[in-house]
């Protein structure tokens, strides 16, 4: 089967969640005897859309760049210009399927494209930015949102530019929406990684719940597998987290959390902090707060630097609806049983082996580790209970393969239409971005 992979970045310019699992299941589909191919999106714009034509570990990858200025905004996801040559790789590659793993830095209109070309399509929601503006459903006050997105709600939250009228945010925040329901309507097949991530998926945008399969992706896991003894530090509890510090992944709720215990109990924990800062008022904030506590910042770290020896318990306190969370599987395959924010899939995918707090709730995750203080036996009943390690991406690529045939099979929804490029629309997006360069460069200071 040929196979064309669209994602918003690729490796070496990006190289998140997302890219890994494209770049391990493109190698699957390719040994498996597939033509796999992947149009990324690219953070380096200019003035006119081009293609850099790239080989990526034996892979055939077409970086697409896009016209203007901050284009990961939501209300730029509306892109013209980079339509054209999006149909000249469909052209060119003449795909039997689409697989669509993220809009961002191409176009909201890159399903309707292919279905209307034909070509049917299968798209994976790894995320929550087909539902929201800042992409995480993180309010800008703060909280959780899991309202529909509609201009009553996020006018005041979705990012914008100063100049931008709530006028004109509102009409771009309804064209947003109906461009992303469009897009779900033109595929042939959804995907999600987890069921509490179809279920709130289904909720936001209003998609029938059985339009969702629900497929786990295939083992990223590159921690080296702790199979020795359990030894355990007599009296002390050992805590750790690793990942990103951000304010959306809930580090601080820890510290927040050791603050709360007694100096009897705070006395028995250690924590272990393996990441890098991502920003700084953020880091400031995490120094603060760390300041006195049983806190190691271990610093930047590759999978071989986390030893499940040296840990009881790893604490994943995110404060966003995770879709799936690949730390869990690096946490288990260290057998190391987890506590976890109560939202989207770590308390699905923990299971008994999970302890569930509140999200942001310092107090309860405080409360959390005091239980594990006075039973400590009851690690070693959460460590019995770590669920079976992921299928390999292998066996994920054959059953996603199942998905794909019957989606070629079925081929694309009946009457996709995909936005004309006409020159009313190119002229208008043009404007727009020069009226965005124009004002972005009047507000910077000299």
């Amino acid at each position: 089967m040929r196979i064309l992979h669209l994602v918003h970045g690729f490796f070496p310019e990006f190289g998140g969640g997302t890219e890994r699992y494209v770049q391990a299941l493109v190698r699957a589909q390719v040994a498996a005897g597939h033509d796999a191919r992947i149009v990324s999106g690219s953070g380096l714009a200019g003035d006119e859309p081009w293609i850099d034509r790239e080989t990526h570990d034996g892979v055939s990858l077409y970086r697409l760049h896009r016209v203007g200025i901050d284009i990961d905004f939501w209300f730029k996801s509306d892109a013209p210009h980079a339509e054209g040559p999006f149909r000249e790789i469909l052209e060119e590659v003449r795909p039997d399927l689409v697989h669509v793993h993220h809009w961002l830095r191409l176009s909201r209109t890159i399903v309707r494209i292919a279905a209307a070309a034909g070509v049917p399509v299968v798209a994976t929601l790894h995320d929550l930015a087909a539902s929201c503006p800042r992409g995480f459903r993180i309010h800008a006050a703060g909280h959780f949102c899991d309202e529909p997105m509609r201009p009553a709600v996020c006018v005041g939250c979705a990012p914008t530019y100063p100049w931008q009228e709530r006028g004109e945010v509102s009409l771009e925040l309804r064209a947003f929406a109906a461009g992303m329901r469009a897009e779900l309507d033109a595929a042939t097949r959804l995907v999600v990684p987890s069921s509490a991530h179809g279920d709130l998926l289904a909720r936001v945008l209003g998609v029938d719940r059985a339009r969702f399969d629900v497929l786990p992706p295939g083992s990223l896991v590159s921690v080296e597998p702790f199979t020795a003894p359990r030894v355990r530090e007599d009296g002390v509890l050992r805590l750790v987290h690793w990942g990103h510090f951000r304010h959306d992944k809930g580090v601080h709720v820890i510290l927040e959390a050791l603050r709360v215990l007694d100096d009897s109990e705070r006395a028995r924990v250690r924590l272990t902090l393996h990441g890098e800062h991502v920003f700084d008022d953020y880091e400031t904030l995490l120094t603060e707060r760390a300041d006195g506590l049983p806190v190691t910042f271990a610093g930047p770290f590759v999978p071989a630097d986390l030893d499940g020896a040296a840990h009881d318990v790893a604490i994943f306190p995110s404060l966003c609806h995770e879709s799936h969370s690949f730390v869990l599987d690096e946490a288990f395959a260290l057998r190391l049983p987890v506590i976890v924010s109560d939202r989207g899939a770590l308390p699905e995918r923990a299971g008994a082996a999970g302890i569930p707090f509140g999200p942001g709730d310092a107090a309860g995750l405080a409360q959390r580790i005091r239980e594990l203080l006075a039973e400590p036996a009851r690690l070693d009943r959460l460590e019995a209970a770590i669920p079976a390690a992921p299928p390999t991406m292998d066996v994920h690529a054959d059953t996603l393969g199942a998905i794909y045939r019957e989606a070629v099979a079925a081929g694309p929804p009946p009457g996709v239409v995909a936005p004309p490029v006409t020159a009313a629309r190119l002229a208008t997006a043009r404007a727009i971005e020069t009226r965005d360069v124009e004002l972005l460069t009047r507000s910077r200071p000299d």
